[in-house]
């Protein structure tokens, strides 16, 4: 298993070369306290604003990481950067884009208004941006499940949309909520667990496992 191999220091190199940083919602249980040992231990490229957000390269894969915790909108700074790096994305060197940030961007777990509202900025912001720019992956976490969508753009299913992962699964106490149903949701779960990726130029496989036997859940493959 991943897990005992991680453990027994055999993947040490290939985390280390891979780890990045997500700026989750730190400011309601500490009052930003639980913000200052990851600003001062984690680093990041110095291409955008610090830990909050910045991208950079691996093999095929462009990865772009934003902050939802920060302002997004047009007029915005962070806006612009996401824009600007998104557009300067060679295609024949990263054929792939991946997105990460915190808060969701769609789930169809059952949420309060305040939630609700955030995503749906999310959807009127920045998910023109990702379509617009032919992201293949949006990563994101907040609520602690996994929850996958179809190809999608403006809630519903389309064949050049985004493909958006609720990556929530491990760390934090899991949400046992009610969920409702929507086209663009082709599968979600309530368990702890894990996903990896495996990329090429012309072929990209996410696979997400179940913690507890390490199964395999749920998985999709994309191509070039």
């Amino acid at each position: 298993m991943v897990r005992e191999r991680i453990k027994h220091g055999l993947y040490d190199k290939f985390f280390h070369s891979i780890l990045f940083h997500f700026r989750g919602n730190y400011n309601r249980d500490s009052g930003g306290e639980c913000a200052v040992p990851v600003v001062h231990r984690f680093h990041s490229p110095s291409n955008g604003n610090g830990i909050f957000w910045y991208s950079f390269d691996v093999g095929p894969v462009h990865v772009l990481l934003f902050s939802t915790e920060h302002d997004f909108s047009p007029t915005s700074p962070q806006y612009a950067w996401i824009e600007k790096d998104l557009h300067s994305v060679d295609r024949s060197v990263t054929p792939w884009i991946i997105v990460g940030s915190h808060r969701h961007m769609y789930t169809t777990e059952v949420i309060g208004g305040g939630e609700v509202n955030i995503a749906n900025t999310l959807q009127a912001y920045v998910e023109p941006l990702l379509y617009k720019y032919h992201v293949d992956v949006n990563l994101f976490a907040h609520r602690h499940l996994y929850e996958r969508t179809c190809a999608m753009y403006q809630n519903k299913c389309v064949a050049d949309g985004v493909t958006h992962v609720l990556i929530g699964m491990s760390g934090q106490s899991l949400f046992y909520s009610q969920f409702v149903r929507a086209e663009w949701s082709i599968y979600h779960d309530v368990q702890f667990g894990y996903g990896t990726i495996f990329a090429n130029k012309t072929y990209l496989r996410f696979v997400y496992h179940r913690n507890f036997d390490d199964n395999v859940a749920d998985q999709f493959a994309l191509q070039k």
